[in-house]
């Protein structure tokens, strides 16, 4: 708010009392009005953050995701298996994307099964449970 410099009329024993009283009441509405609009538009960026956050938390979580799948689909490489893979990951609340399930998909036996249930359940923690293996018949 601009510096105003109010000039009151005198009066006996000093200013006018319905001068100062009315400088008052104007000064206190506008700061009210001004308070107000800092309010909205304080509110308006805290949700414009909220959304810009939640858009770069769902594309942190896409890149992590990808990472997770990429490590897997590289240990399945040095196996000598061909695969692809899906990871959901959910975030800690630490803030951390952790992953919870994996689907991989390729014609894999028994045994490289095994190993690949070993590895993602070693190295990422995700249990054989939310392991889902779909054999290249069984893909989409």
């Amino acid at each position: 708010m601009d510096t105003v410099i109010q000039k009151f009329r005198s009066a006996l024993g000093g200013f006018n009392r319905q001068d100062v009283q009315t400088y008052i009441e104007e000064t206190a509405a506008a700061h009210r009005k001004e308070l107000a609009q800092l309010q909205e538009r304080l509110e308006q960026a805290e949700g414009r953050t909220a959304e810009l956050e939640e858009t770069v938390n769902s594309q942190m979580k896409g890149i992590i995701e990808g990472e997770y799948a990429a490590y897997i689909v590289d240990k399945a490489a040095r196996l000598g298996l061909t695969c692809s893979v899906r990871v959901e990951c959910v975030r800690s609340e630490e803030g951390l994307y952790l992953p919870v399930r994996t689907e991989v998909s390729g014609a894999l036996g028994e045994g490289e099964r095994a190993r690949l249930v070993q590895i993602i359940g070693e190295d990422l923690g995700v249990p054989e449970s939310e392991q889902r293996y779909i054999g290249e018949e069984d893909a989409p």
